[in-house]
């Protein structure tokens, strides 16, 4: 995975987050995304 696709998918993460609501399942869904990306990234 790219840089670039790092940060889209980080961008429509927060718009998801903004978007529907500020609760903090939002927070924990969004925070668990990016671990497992971060993971997949590493390889």
């Amino acid at each position: 995975m790219t840089l670039s696709q790092f940060i889209i998918l980080l961008l429509i993460s927060v718009g998801l987050a903004i978007g529907l609501s500020w609760h903090w399942l939002w927070w924990l869904i969004g925070a668990a995304v990016i671990w497992v990306i971060w993971r997949l990234s590493r390889g």
